[in-house]
């Protein structure tokens, strides 16, 4: 269901809104669209059964919290095929700003360092329909979106794209990611003639067996530490 994915901790986050909430306040003709979450009244959720005072004031709360967000959070939010957390990251970089996403050209879209034509046509089709681009406008008003905090980049990491495989003995993937992207790279799940280098912790298959044949540098757990 789109709106639960919406409210996901992946997307805004709205804390209380799983899929039962989503699905009870659907069901009631509450919210049948992302901008109607941001309308709901108290009064209309402790009508129903499944919601308490103190619940229901904790999912208010937690909808106005996520009215702050950063931009590449909203992208991955919107459920748009193909664009899922780390595509949504390289859109929100490039792109800095709701209007120059929303009035993007398949061809800037596909010059983007990672991006093939499967997700610059799945823009393309997103918002050339029409319902969807004016739910993306009533939204964009609506929200409010952070500035990235400013970090120190690594001339190694800088612009470089990496993908992750195999069990790591002292990182978790989340932690590599985060120490990529602070770093100034960018962290995708495929292998392409794009990849820059593939970190292989053990166990590492499939992936493994591509970046060797494309060519593509591979480091294990102790290169990349080295190199942080």
């Amino acid at each position: 269901m789109s709106l639960s994915y919406f409210c996901s901790k992946k997307a805004m986050n709205i804390d209380g809104m799983g899929e039962q909430a989503v699905r009870s306040l659907y069901s009631a003709g509450f919210i049948n669209t992302f901008s109607d979450i941001y309308s709901l009244s108290f009064d209309q959720i402790m009508t129903l059964p499944l919601f308490k005072e103190k619940s229901t004031q904790n999912i208010l709360d937690a909808i106005t919290k996520s009215k702050t967000t950063e931009f590449s959070r909203f992208i991955t939010a919107l459920g748009i095929r193909h664009v899922g957390e780390e595509v949504a990251e390289l859109f929100a970089e490039h792109f800095k700003n709701a209007e120059n996403l929303m009035n993007a050209s398949f061809e800037e879209i596909l010059n983007l360092h990672g991006i093939g034509v499967k997700i610059a046509q799945s823009m393309q089709d997103w918002f050339a329909d029409s319902e969807n681009r004016k739910e993306y406008i009533t939204l964009v008003k609506i929200l409010n979106f952070k500035e990235k905090e400013s970090v120190a980049k690594n001339p190694f990491f800088l612009n470089k794209q990496f993908v992750i495989t195999g069990t790591m003995k002292n990182f978790s993937r989340e932690e590599l990611k985060k120490i990529i992207k602070n770093a100034g790279g960018k962290v995708l799940s495929q292998i392409t003639s794009k990849t820059d280098y593939l970190i292989a912790g053990a166990k590492a298959g499939s992936k493994l067996k591509k970046a060797t044949e494309l060519g593509i540098e591979i480091l294990d757990e102790q290169d990349f530490s080295r190199r942080i």
